[in-house]
């Protein structure tokens, strides 16, 4: 008994490749006429779906509102995310886990900004001292090592972004940093945006100014009898 083959054949001309280096991709996709795929797939006047450009500076949100209501519920209306959401979703998680990896790099390293306080603050016994003799408070002696703190956080914070944007401008001209094999980019794609920025300036400056008010609120107490106001 000889089975029939259950799948529709079509012997076509090949015209060209194209490739995208990819090989989850090169190896799944390849591109027919409109004609045969209906053909083939037994879709004489059907479209599955329509794909649409949109000029820039158009509001996608509210374009894809219009759009969902005048063709009602019987159609989909999805954006290039809604359309690939795991993939947004991964990569959203990845740069919140990464964010979060730096922050606790950032936590170990203020340790350092602890024991230099501290140790100035010990070093600085006889100053404290002769200050509490002028009639300093305990909070005004507080506030010049935590100020100190802030500075040293505040220049560190600086330094370490304008260095940061420096290497992604670097990156996104000269494309230091390769891929390694075939893609479709030969270098790893850098975007500099203002709120990350904000929030990288801003983690440092809370977690510095942690760091610095520790030794503030508990070495004076242990080692000085300061006035309070």
């Amino acid at each position: 008994m000889v089975l029939s083959n259950p799948f529709k054949q079509q012997h076509v001309f090949l015209s060209g490749v194209y490739a995208v280096n990819q090989q989850e991709v090169d190896d799944k996709y390849a591109l027919i006429p409109i004609g045969l795929a209906r053909e083939l797939l037994d879709m004489d006047s059907t479209v599955t779906s329509v794909e649409l450009a949109l000029k820039p500076g158009t509001d996608v949100e509210k374009f894809q509102k219009q759009i969902q209501t005048k063709l009602g519920s019987n159609f989909k209306v999805l954006n290039r995310y809604q359309q690939h959401e795991s993939y947004y979703k991964v990569a959203e998680s990845e740069r919140f886990f990464i964010f979060l990896i730096l922050c606790f790099i950032l936590i170990i390293a203020s340790f350092n900004l602890i024991s230099s306080i501290a140790m100035l603050i010990l070093d600085k016994k006889k100053d404290i001292n002769t200050l509490i003799s002028l009639g300093l408070s305990k909070r005004k002696i507080g506030h010049i090592f935590l100020f100190e703190g802030w500075l040293v956080s505040f220049i560190g914070a600086i330094v370490g972004i304008a260095i940061g944007v420096l290497v992604c401008v670097g990156q996104m001209h000269f494309g230091w940093l390769k891929f390694p094999g075939n893609f479709a980019i030969e270098s790893y794609p850098v975007d500099v945006r203002w709120p990350g920025i904000v929030l990288i300036f801003i983690t440092v400056m809370v977690i510095g100014g942690i760091a610095s008010w520790l030794p503030v609120r508990f070495l004076p107490k242990k080692f000085f009898e300061l006035r309070e106001e």
